[in-house]
Order: C-alpha cells, then structure tokens, then sequence
C-alpha cells in the first residue's frame, strides 16, 4: 500500500485558535488546501545550510546530508542545536500549522520565491525543501544575513528573506511556537539513535597544531574505518563529534586524523557503502 496523504483545509480562524494561522489579518478569509504524506520516513520539512569555500578534507556526501532541521510526515522532528540534536513529536494540526507558516514565508508557491543573489563571494546558503500538494518545493537563500549590507538585493528580495528567516526562527524554536496541545513527545535531547562514524587519517591537514583532541573511543582504524555505534558510544560521539558535515581532526598517535559522524534518521542514506569510506 502506498503512502497516505493528510488533507487539511486551513482556515486561518481555526489555526489562529491554535497558535498556526496566517498573521495577516486582511487574510483572514482565505482558504488553502495543503496535503502531506504521513509516513514516518517522509521528510515534509527539511533545513539545511553549507557552501562557501571547499574544506580542505573532503568527506563522503552522506554525511553533509544531514539536515539542519527535519520534519517527517508522522509529525516527528528532528534539529541541531548548540548542545546537540533535539527532537519532538507534534500531531497533524501541529505539521499542517508548520506548512501554513512555509505557505506564508511564500516556501510552497507554485512559481517560487525569489531571494535574489547577494553580490558576495565564498559564502554559505541555506535551501528549504518542502514536500506538499504531490511536489517538493525547493528554495535556497544565498548569503543569509547579508540583507541590509547593500550588495544588491532589491526591497522585494530583503522581504522575501526577512520571511523566510522568520520561518527558519519559528522551526527551531518549535516548542514556543505551537501550542502544548499540539505535542505528541515534548522536546528533549536526541536518545538512543545510533550514529555513523568515519576515521581516516588526514591527507592535507599537515602537522598537528597540539590543541586537536585525542581519539580514545575506540580504535579508529578498525576495518573500513567506517562502524556504527549504539548505546554508551553512541551517547559520546553525539557530545564529542556532533554531525557538521564536515571533517573534524583528532590526534591519533600523534597524527592527524579526519573524523566526521551522523545519527542515521529515519530515511538517511545507509552507513558505509561499498565497505567504508
């Protein structure tokens, strides 16, 4: 049997009622029918960030896969914080409130939304992908936080991002945003996932500088230099690593080596193809 699909018929009374609706009061009448598969491995929401200028370490792209921010149709979210990943359950109304807030930040029109090209070099992006209506809409925002540096956005483009990052601030800030009623788990700290891990030693990082930390969770030249871990491990390497995407370097031996890790959610990429590495 194929995916089932949530319909809901956003009035923005009802949703205004429960801390979701439009916030525009002249909006006040308008109708939208926003549908979303309920799977549990279906990624509704998801926020990412990345670019600028190539790391010196490339790393496989299953781990710079990992999501900022992701909602699954089931209603459970997860996003990184400073002090680790976060996770939450909200119910139906409590996903169809979070597409009405992407409806508003213009995230699902047809035509999409433009955030113009700031005229900065070697910076970052952060791209929303949101699956609704049988289509995904994808819409990256280059250079974020640069709108009121003069580099050549028009006033239609800085409102476009200003909605946009409000957006952003209301996903990652989820408990404040809905309501209690609309949790099914409150938000905690992400437990017993098991996460990905990489080891290798590095090829152009140079000498090391004494202040990298020591690898002592266990030996990192095990076969393939690719393992998953649970349970004790797995709790330190979520504190110690955490998933950026990108190479970290730890002392091995007094060489340095790349490491680089990643919780497995639900619909990632599998760990260690071919192998390892």
């Amino acid at each position: 049997m194929g995916p089932s699909w949530r319909l809901l018929a956003l009035a923005v009374v009802v949703l205004g009622a429960c801390g979701g609706g439009v916030e525009n009061g002249d909006d006040s009448d308008r109708q939208e029918q926003i549908t979303w598969s309920d799977e549990a491995t279906a990624d509704v929401v998801a926020v990412d960030s990345g670019g600028g200028l190539p790391p010196p370490e490339r790393v496989p792209e299953r781990f710079a896969a990992v999501p900022d921010f992701v909602l699954y149709g089931d209603g459970t979210a997860y996003w990184q914080a400073e002090d680790g990943f976060r996770t939450a359950r909200i119910d139906q109304e409590g996903v169809g409130a979070v597409l009405d807030w992407a409806a508003d930040a213009g995230l699902l029109d047809p035509d999409g939304v433009d955030t113009g090209e700031p005229e900065i070099f070697d910076v970052g992006s952060v791209w929303y992908d949101l699956s609704a209506n049988g289509v995904t809409h994808h819409t990256g925002v280059y250079a974020p936080g640069f709108e009121n540096e003069g580099v050549g956005l028009s006033g239609d483009e800085i409102e476009a991002r200003n909605r946009i990052d409000a957006f952003r601030e209301r996903l990652f800030a989820l408990s404040a945003a809905l309501p209690e009623e609309r949790f099914l788990s409150r938000e905690g700290p992400l437990q017993g996932q098991a996460w990905e891990v990489l080891t290798r030693p590095s090829t152009a990082y140079g000498d090391l500088s004494g202040d990298e930390p020591a690898w002592q969770l266990d030996d990192p030249s095990v076969v393939g230099r690719c393992r998953v871990v649970t349970g004790p491990d797995a709790r330190r390497v979520a504190e110690d690593v955490g998933s950026t995407g990108e190479a970290q370097i730890w002392a091995v031996d007094r060489d340095p080596w790349v490491v680089v890790a990643r919780p497995l959610l639900p619909g990632a990429a599998p760990p260690c193809p071919g192998g390892g590495g």
